[in-house]
């Protein structure tokens, strides 16, 4: 609908219509992005939506629970091997490597059996099955194209693969060092702790917020991870675990042998506990290998011969986790959502169709562009102004506006 032109206007914009106008166009645009960022449906970016969804059927498989709202699934990211000299690498969360492992099969579950199994660390970063017994139903192996000329490598194609994340350690990879704060090694690089064996990292794959002994903490991931070590030292046997916030060590903690026998539930096959870290819960979800057990096998000697897996989760924050719909509610926020709307890219940071966003945007324009036109009109050479943004604003729109 066309605002009424000012009666006696010669043609040109009364000095009071276009300041009225201005307003008008102002106001739209200060409300209009304020509402969206406090009641409209936010999209959270979710690059790894996808895997989530298969770690908290993970989770399920293992656990025989549903995810809670509150909990993050830490999946494997790394299998590293001890650094002793020589090369070596540096991982996001600082640590300072000597190998890093990429194609993995437990020494107890060997690849080239029936019941074994293979996994592998894919270009996201986390690890896949590359091969699964015949038996098991609940996992998919991920594909491998061969090179099609000399010298190309080949492909795996993991789209619809299980993530490998109810880890195994390995029977033939145990720490015979005892993992202390004392064997801590701090470089210009980075750190490293003296072990040997292999050492298991897990990681969150998405920001949110802990309790850190009644405050709020970022979890960042690739800098945050937690470190797992089967240890084997003389009569001693456990899980050492070592865990690193946004790049900063949080001390060590252990999980015993003796306590992961000693609590195993016959009805579940596992058993969950707590790593604390400073006032920092990891949940390590323990489950001993289902057939063995019913097999006969104890329960010890299913975990001294490594037929047991771990499943890693941390507590999150409700009310400021990444998963909460809400866009938080912040001046950058605001000004990103007028941004978007000015370029007909409002679609980006929330779920609301393409044909809504478009007449959001159009809702938000045209109010400013009729300002800049009055305004134009009545002093002519600011056209040479409204018609460069409006160059801009096409170039930045263009792309992104048609919805259909």
């Amino acid at each position: 609908m066309a605002l009424p032109i000012p009666s006696g206007s010669t043609g040109k914009s009364s000095p009071e219509y276009t300041a009225d106008l201005i307003k008008f166009a102002v106001l739209i645009l200060i409300i209009t992005p304020i509402l969206f960022t406090l009641f409209a449906p936010a999209h959270i970016d979710k690059p790894y939506e996808e895997q989530i969804n298969e770690l908290q059927n993970e989770y399920y498989l293992s656990t025989g629970h549903n995810v809670t709202a509150t909990t993050e699934i830490w999946p494997l990211v790394g299998i590293y091997e001890p650094y002793t000299g020589g090369n070596y690498g540096v991982s996001e969360d600082g640590w300072i490597y000597g190998v890093k492992v990429v194609n993995y099969s437990p020494q107890q579950y060997p690849a080239d059996t029936a019941n074994g199994y293979s996994v592998r660390l894919m270009d996201n970063g986390l690890y896949y099955y590359t091969k699964v017994p015949a038996n098991d139903l609940n996992h998919t192996a991920a594909t491998y194209t061969p090179p099609t000329q000399e010298g190309q490598e080949g492909t795996w194609d993991y789209s619809n693969a299980s993530i490998y994340s109810a880890v195994a350690m390995d029977n033939g990879h145990k720490s015979n060092v005892f993992f202390t704060a004392d064997n801590k090694i701090t470089t210009d690089n980075g750190y490293y702790y003296i072990y040997s064996g292999y050492r298991m990292a897990f990681a969150p794959i998405r920001a949110y917020e802990a309790d850190n002994g009644g405050t709020a903490l970022e979890i960042q991931p690739r800098s945050s991870s937690l470190s797992l070590i089967w240890y084997q030292y003389s009569t001693l046997s456990g899980l050492a675990g070592m865990l690193s916030i946004n790049g900063s060590d949080q001390g060590l903690s252990y999980l015993t042998g003796d306590d992961i026998t000693r609590a195993f539930n016959g009805a579940t096959y596992s058993s969950v506990f707590d790593m604390t870290f400073n006032n920092l819960k990891c949940h390590l979800t323990i489950k001993l290998d289902p057939a063995r057990i019913s097999a006969g096998m104890s329960p010890k000697t299913a975990y001294d011969n490594g037929y047991w897996s771990v499943v890693v989760t941390s507590d999150a924050i409700a009310s400021s986790n990444i998963n909460n719909a809400s866009y938080e509610f912040n001046f950058d926020n605001v000004f990103q959502t007028l941004i978007d709307l000015l370029t007909f890219d409002i679609a980006s940071d929330y779920d609301i169709p393409g044909w809504e966003a478009t007449i959001a945007s159009l809702l938000v324009t045209m109010p400013l562009w009729a300002a800049l036109i009055s305004l134009a009109i009545a002093n002519y050479y600011i056209l040479i102004g409204v018609a460069l943004l409006a160059v801009v604003q096409s170039l930045n729109s263009i792309s992104s506006w048609w919805p259909f």
